[in-house]
Protein backbone atom coordinates (compact mmCIF):
# COMPACT_ATOMS: atom_id res chain seq x y z
CA UNK A 1 0.00 0.00 0.00
CA UNK A 2 1.05 3.42 -0.57
CA UNK A 3 2.03 5.85 2.27
CA UNK A 4 -0.15 8.31 3.25
CA UNK A 5 0.73 12.42 3.55
CA UNK A 6 4.50 11.32 2.28
CA UNK A 7 6.90 14.54 2.48
CA UNK A 8 9.56 15.59 0.71
CA UNK A 9 12.15 17.92 2.24
CA UNK A 10 14.35 19.02 -0.38
CA UNK A 11 17.24 21.38 0.57
CA UNK A 12 18.56 23.62 -2.08
CA UNK A 13 22.27 24.00 -3.33
CA UNK A 14 23.97 26.87 -1.97
CA UNK A 15 22.22 30.10 -4.04
CA UNK A 16 19.65 28.09 -6.00
CA UNK A 17 16.02 28.61 -5.26
CA UNK A 18 13.07 26.56 -6.76
CA UNK A 19 10.99 27.99 -9.78
CA UNK A 20 7.30 28.84 -7.91
CA UNK A 21 5.55 28.85 -11.10
CA UNK A 22 6.54 25.34 -11.78
CA UNK A 23 5.27 23.76 -8.05
CA UNK A 24 2.14 25.79 -8.85
CA UNK A 25 1.41 23.97 -11.55
CA UNK A 26 2.18 20.60 -10.05
CA UNK A 27 -0.33 21.87 -7.17
CA UNK A 28 -3.14 22.80 -9.20
CA UNK A 29 -2.94 21.01 -12.47
CA UNK A 30 -5.17 18.01 -13.47
CA UNK A 31 -3.31 15.69 -12.10
CA UNK A 32 -2.36 17.17 -8.89
CA UNK A 33 1.21 16.12 -7.99
CA UNK A 34 1.51 17.50 -4.83
CA UNK A 35 -0.74 18.42 -2.40
CA UNK A 36 0.52 21.42 -1.17
CA UNK A 37 4.57 22.74 -0.60
CA UNK A 38 6.07 25.12 1.82
CA UNK A 39 8.91 27.00 0.89
CA UNK A 40 11.58 28.30 4.35
CA UNK A 41 13.64 31.47 3.41
CA UNK A 42 15.09 31.92 6.94
CA UNK A 43 18.14 31.08 5.31
CA UNK A 44 19.76 33.21 2.53
CA UNK A 45 21.95 30.98 0.71
CA UNK A 46 20.66 27.50 2.21
CA UNK A 47 16.58 27.33 1.50
CA UNK A 48 14.26 24.53 2.51
CA UNK A 49 11.26 23.42 0.35
CA UNK A 50 8.75 20.97 1.54
CA UNK A 51 6.39 19.37 -0.75
CA UNK A 52 3.58 17.65 0.45
CA UNK A 53 2.31 14.18 -1.44
CA UNK A 54 -0.86 12.69 -1.04
CA UNK A 55 0.98 9.15 -0.99
CA UNK A 56 4.33 7.32 -2.57
CA UNK A 57 3.91 4.14 -4.11
CA UNK A 58 6.39 1.38 -2.60
CA UNK A 59 6.18 -0.60 -5.85
CA UNK A 60 6.19 2.30 -8.79
CA UNK A 61 8.39 5.07 -9.41
CA UNK A 62 7.23 8.77 -8.73
CA UNK A 63 8.47 10.75 -10.71
CA UNK A 64 8.54 15.10 -9.99
CA UNK A 65 9.92 17.54 -11.90
CA UNK A 66 11.11 20.72 -10.51
CA UNK A 67 13.16 23.76 -11.68
CA UNK A 68 15.90 25.14 -9.97
CA UNK A 69 17.34 28.77 -10.69
CA UNK A 70 20.62 29.73 -9.41
CA UNK A 71 19.70 33.46 -8.02
CA UNK A 72 23.44 34.16 -6.69
CA UNK A 73 26.91 33.16 -8.14
CA UNK A 74 28.95 31.23 -5.54
CA UNK A 75 32.87 29.98 -5.91
CA UNK A 76 31.38 26.83 -4.70
CA UNK A 77 28.43 25.19 -5.13
CA UNK A 78 27.34 22.93 -2.40
CA UNK A 79 25.16 19.57 -3.26
CA UNK A 80 21.68 19.79 -2.41
CA UNK A 81 19.74 16.91 -0.28
CA UNK A 82 16.40 15.07 -1.09
CA UNK A 83 15.10 13.46 2.08
CA UNK A 84 11.34 11.27 1.87
CA UNK A 85 9.75 10.69 5.06
CA UNK A 86 6.27 9.33 6.06
CA UNK A 87 4.11 11.94 8.12
CA UNK A 88 2.97 10.00 10.76
CA UNK A 89 5.95 8.40 11.10
CA UNK A 90 8.91 10.82 10.39
CA UNK A 91 11.93 8.48 11.54
CA UNK A 92 11.32 6.18 8.86
CA UNK A 93 12.97 8.17 5.93
CA UNK A 94 15.76 7.97 2.96
CA UNK A 95 17.43 10.49 1.89
CA UNK A 96 19.62 11.30 -1.30
CA UNK A 97 22.34 14.19 -2.53
CA UNK A 98 22.17 15.86 -5.46
CA UNK A 99 24.39 17.60 -6.87
CA UNK A 100 24.85 19.49 -10.64
CA UNK A 101 26.45 17.29 -13.62
CA UNK A 102 30.05 17.01 -13.31
CA UNK A 103 30.57 18.26 -16.64
CA UNK A 104 28.41 21.37 -16.03
CA UNK A 105 29.92 25.01 -16.66
CA UNK A 106 28.95 26.26 -13.39
CA UNK A 107 31.45 24.14 -12.03
CA UNK A 108 33.65 25.59 -14.00
CA UNK A 109 33.58 29.06 -12.74
CA UNK A 110 36.35 30.50 -10.59
CA UNK A 111 35.87 33.58 -8.87
CA UNK A 112 38.17 35.97 -7.49
CA UNK A 113 35.97 38.49 -5.31
CA UNK A 114 33.04 39.96 -8.19
CA UNK A 115 35.21 38.46 -10.51
CA UNK A 116 34.76 35.49 -12.41
CA UNK A 117 36.16 33.90 -15.37
CA UNK A 118 35.44 30.15 -16.81
CA UNK A 119 38.06 27.54 -16.59
CA UNK A 120 36.17 24.90 -18.87
CA UNK A 121 37.97 21.95 -20.71
CA UNK A 122 39.97 19.34 -19.03
CA UNK A 123 42.16 19.13 -16.52
CA UNK A 124 45.84 19.25 -17.44
CA UNK A 125 47.94 16.36 -16.81
CA UNK A 126 51.57 17.10 -15.89
CA UNK A 127 53.91 16.48 -18.85
CA UNK A 128 56.20 13.14 -18.01
CA UNK A 129 59.68 13.00 -19.80
CA UNK A 130 59.58 10.68 -22.40
CA UNK A 131 61.72 9.79 -25.33
CA UNK A 132 58.95 11.31 -27.87
CA UNK A 133 59.35 14.98 -26.15
CA UNK A 134 62.49 16.32 -27.67
CA UNK A 135 64.13 19.61 -27.38
CA UNK A 136 62.86 20.32 -30.58
CA UNK A 137 59.14 19.13 -30.07
CA UNK A 138 59.04 21.71 -26.28
CA UNK A 139 60.29 24.14 -28.82
CA UNK A 140 57.56 24.13 -31.21
CA UNK A 141 55.03 24.02 -28.80
CA UNK A 142 56.65 26.85 -26.67
CA UNK A 143 56.50 28.66 -30.10
CA UNK A 144 52.89 27.83 -31.26
CA UNK A 145 50.43 30.13 -32.31
CA UNK A 146 48.93 32.01 -29.06
CA UNK A 147 51.38 30.90 -26.91
CA UNK A 148 51.82 34.10 -24.37
CA UNK A 149 54.62 32.72 -21.88
CA UNK A 150 57.98 30.15 -21.41
CA UNK A 151 58.77 30.36 -17.67
CA UNK A 152 60.88 28.34 -15.05
CA UNK A 153 58.60 28.66 -11.69
CA UNK A 154 58.59 27.05 -8.84
CA UNK A 155 55.21 26.75 -6.55
CA UNK A 156 56.16 28.40 -3.08
CA UNK A 157 52.44 28.21 -1.76
CA UNK A 158 49.39 26.61 -2.53
CA UNK A 159 46.13 28.23 -1.74
CA UNK A 160 42.77 26.12 -1.60
CA UNK A 161 39.58 28.36 -1.92
CA UNK A 162 36.10 27.33 -3.16
CA UNK A 163 36.43 25.33 -5.81
CA UNK A 164 40.08 26.15 -7.13
CA UNK A 165 43.57 25.66 -5.88
CA UNK A 166 46.13 28.72 -6.00
CA UNK A 167 49.33 27.95 -6.57
CA UNK A 168 51.78 31.38 -5.82
CA UNK A 169 54.78 30.75 -8.15
CA UNK A 170 58.26 32.41 -8.23
CA UNK A 171 59.22 33.11 -11.83
CA UNK A 172 63.09 31.98 -11.61
CA UNK A 173 63.81 32.39 -15.66
CA UNK A 174 61.84 33.95 -18.73
CA UNK A 175 62.50 32.41 -21.87
CA UNK A 176 59.39 34.16 -23.63
CA UNK A 177 58.01 37.41 -22.35
CA UNK A 178 54.20 37.96 -23.03
CA UNK A 179 51.67 40.19 -22.17
CA UNK A 180 52.53 40.32 -18.22
CA UNK A 181 55.19 42.43 -17.76
CA UNK A 182 57.36 40.22 -14.87
CA UNK A 183 60.67 39.63 -13.78
CA UNK A 184 62.94 37.06 -11.99
CA UNK A 185 61.80 36.49 -9.04
CA UNK A 186 58.67 37.91 -9.12
CA UNK A 187 55.23 35.96 -7.68
CA UNK A 188 52.31 35.06 -9.65
CA UNK A 189 49.08 32.99 -9.20
CA UNK A 190 48.26 30.03 -11.40
CA UNK A 191 44.75 28.80 -10.71
CA UNK A 192 43.20 25.36 -11.26
CA UNK A 193 40.28 23.57 -10.38
CA UNK A 194 39.95 21.58 -7.39
CA UNK A 195 39.54 18.50 -9.25
CA UNK A 196 42.53 19.22 -11.22
CA UNK A 197 44.70 18.56 -8.42
CA UNK A 198 46.36 15.41 -8.77
CA UNK A 199 46.91 15.28 -12.80
CA UNK A 200 48.77 18.75 -12.17
CA UNK A 201 51.00 17.50 -9.48
CA UNK A 202 52.74 20.65 -8.64
CA UNK A 203 54.71 20.55 -5.64
CA UNK A 204 56.71 22.83 -3.47
CA UNK A 205 60.29 22.98 -3.32
CA UNK A 206 59.68 21.46 -7.28
CA UNK A 207 61.13 23.65 -10.36
CA UNK A 208 58.83 23.53 -13.62
CA UNK A 209 58.75 24.36 -16.87
CA UNK A 210 55.59 26.28 -17.36
CA UNK A 211 53.76 27.68 -21.10
CA UNK A 212 50.01 29.16 -21.47
CA UNK A 213 48.62 31.02 -24.08
CA UNK A 214 47.43 34.55 -23.77
CA UNK A 215 43.61 33.95 -23.44
CA UNK A 216 44.26 31.95 -20.10
CA UNK A 217 45.58 35.21 -18.66
CA UNK A 218 42.93 36.88 -15.90
CA UNK A 219 43.34 40.74 -15.72
CA UNK A 220 41.71 41.58 -12.34
CA UNK A 221 42.97 45.11 -10.17
CA UNK A 222 45.46 43.52 -8.44
CA UNK A 223 47.54 42.68 -11.96
CA UNK A 224 47.38 39.50 -13.82
CA UNK A 225 46.78 36.11 -12.56
CA UNK A 226 47.34 32.71 -14.55
CA UNK A 227 44.64 30.09 -15.68
CA UNK A 228 45.87 26.59 -15.83
CA UNK A 229 43.77 25.65 -19.02
CA UNK A 230 44.21 22.69 -21.19
CA UNK A 231 46.64 24.51 -23.17
CA UNK A 232 49.03 24.71 -20.47
CA UNK A 233 52.18 23.28 -20.62
CA UNK A 234 53.86 21.70 -17.23
CA UNK A 235 56.43 19.92 -17.36
CA UNK A 236 59.15 18.91 -13.73
CA UNK A 237 62.44 20.97 -14.50
CA UNK A 238 65.34 18.77 -12.13
CA UNK A 239 67.38 20.75 -10.26
CA UNK A 240 71.52 20.73 -10.64
CA UNK A 241 71.71 17.70 -8.44
CA UNK A 242 69.36 16.10 -9.53
CA UNK A 243 70.59 16.42 -13.29
CA UNK A 244 73.60 14.11 -12.27
CA UNK A 245 71.16 11.13 -12.06
CA UNK A 246 71.04 9.29 -14.97
CA UNK A 247 67.76 9.10 -15.55
CA UNK A 248 67.17 12.50 -15.65
CA UNK A 249 70.23 13.78 -17.93
CA UNK A 250 68.51 13.87 -21.32
CA UNK A 251 65.76 15.91 -19.82
CA UNK A 252 68.06 18.28 -18.49
CA UNK A 253 70.32 18.37 -21.97
CA UNK A 254 66.90 19.20 -23.35
CA UNK A 255 66.15 21.84 -21.52
CA UNK A 256 69.85 23.41 -21.55
CA UNK A 257 68.99 23.34 -25.09
CA UNK A 258 65.87 24.88 -25.31
CA UNK A 259 66.33 27.27 -22.82
CA UNK A 260 69.77 28.86 -24.59
CA UNK A 261 67.60 29.00 -28.20
CA UNK A 262 64.46 30.75 -26.34
CA UNK A 263 67.19 32.86 -24.93
CA UNK A 264 69.47 33.34 -28.10
CA UNK A 265 67.14 33.60 -31.12
CA UNK A 266 63.56 33.96 -29.58
CA UNK A 267 60.62 31.90 -31.52
CA UNK A 268 61.11 32.24 -35.28
CA UNK A 269 57.58 32.53 -35.73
Amino acid sequence: MPATMSILDISMMTGFSPDVNSLNRLMDGVDKYISRYELDKGVVDKSNLLIYLNGVSRTEDTCIKITLFQHFKVGLIQPGSVTLYDYYNPKSRCTKFYHVNEDSKLLGKICKGEECRCAEGNCVRQQKGTEEITALYRYEQACAVGVDYVYKATPEEVKSQDNYNTYVMKILEIFKAGTDIVEPEDKRDFISHVKCKDLLDLKTGKNYLMWGVSTDLWQTKSGYSYIVGNETWVEWWPTDIECQDRKNQKQCDDYFELSETLSDFGCSS
